[in-house]
């Protein structure tokens, strides 16, 4: 199900961005390359099957898959808790870091005029797995009707929830309690261990602690 291949070719990329409306992180976003074997993406199974079985791996190591999810256009982060997207068919790049407020697809102008500094562009395949710490937004630009992904949450924390633009504007986060705030994020703790290599050194917990 798994390529375990050597933990050193984890890539690390930071996300750090100051925007107004979006916390972001001190933590870098992971991104893991084709994790997932062919055996696995190419088993005729449905969705939930294949979540029922990247559990089997996830499970031990502190991470629950949930579900199955396609392409998502709206900049939106989770305050809440971090979150890995274990990516089972087509392809998507993603906009990582831009303030919520902005929309790539509803604002092509706009965001084109935005410097590269305010923001990152990650191009994930079949196979790969990217991990976003809390707080970080993100969305697809380019990518194809193919797409979907499994998403994952680390089992000691909480059940995700978005803030995208539409919270911004109405000042609080819509079906949330009022005492939400931007820093919220930063106080998130951190997953027990790394979804794929569990405590093995130079992996997520060792990364994320050198921040």
């Amino acid at each position: 199900m798994l390529n375990l291949s050597n933990p050193a070719t984890i890539e690390t990329y930071s996300c750090n961005f100051h925007t107004d409306n979006t916390p972001n992180s001190k933590y870098p976003v992971l991104v893991y390359r084709n994790v997932l074997n062919k055996e696995f993406l190419n088993a005729a199974t449905t969705e939930e099957d294949k979540v029922i079985q990247l559990n089997e791996s996830l499970l031990p190591n502190g991470w629950s898959a949930e579900q199955t999810w396609g392409t998502s256009l709206n900049t939106h982060y989770h305050y809440n808790v971090h979150e890995a997207y274990f990516v089972i068919q087509g392809s998507s790049t993603l906009i990582l870091g831009l303030d919520v407020t902005i929309i790539p697809s509803n604002n092509e102008d706009n965001f084109q005029n935005l410097s590269n500094k305010s923001y990152l562009e990650i191009t994930l395949n079949t196979g790969d797995l990217i991990i976003l710490p809390a707080g970080v937004s993100h969305c697809s630009s380019k990518y194809n009707e193919k797409y979907r992904y499994i998403g994952a949450y680390p089992t000691n924390g909480e059940h995700w929830k978005s803030i995208a633009k539409v919270h911004i504007e109405r000042a609080k986060p819509l079906q949330y309690d009022n005492s939400f705030d931007i820093d919220i994020s930063k106080n998130v703790k951190l997953p027990d261990s790394d979804p794929i290599y569990g405590n093995l050194p130079h992996t997520l917990l060792d990364i994320w602690r050198s921040y």
